[in-house]
């Protein structure tokens, strides 16, 4: 389907003025009346992406060097997101954080069903999971159970 690479007004079957802009590709009732084969582009333009937040970039998981590439206020900004402490320097910070996603992913492949209740508030606890009045373990690896989907 071919691609517009300027800004192309038209008319619809209704009289209805469409505009195309850049990149946008020709509907199959609009390749007729394009008149100037100039406005078409050969290859699509290319757009950029939407750029992604810090936390979707570092949550990667080829991408735990990412926040060797942040500056100390992000990493701040990711610690204080994740409950953990924010005073030191960036490697003090950085360690911090990749302890974090280590005791994730080990946390992550766990049978919550089978911990017992000192091991499940402790999960909960590393992790920022309000048991509330919950008191046994059911009850407790069920609500972290909720918490991971």
């Amino acid at each position: 389907m071919a691609v517009v690479s300027q800004v192309v007004n038209l008319l619809d079957d209704k009289f209805q003025l469409v505009t195309l802009m850049p990149g946008d590709e020709v509907p199959e009732w609009a390749t007729s009346r394009i008149t100037n084969p100039a406005v078409l582009a050969t290859v699509p333009p290319i757009v950029p992406d939407e750029p992604q937040s810090v936390t979707e970039v570092v949550a990667h998981p080829d991408a735990k060097d990412a926040y060797a590439g942040l500056n100390k206020a992000e990493l701040v900004a990711l610690a204080k997101d994740r409950d953990l402490d924010t005073s030191g320097n960036k490697p003090d910070i950085i360690a911090r954080l990749k302890e974090a996603d280590k005791a994730a992913d080990d946390d992550a492949d766990v049978d919550v069903f089978s911990l017992s209740v000192d091991e499940l508030k402790a999960l909960a606890e590393r992790h920022g999971i309000d048991i509330g009045e919950a008191t046994t373990d059911v009850e407790i690896a069920t609500i972290i159970q909720q918490a991971k989907e």
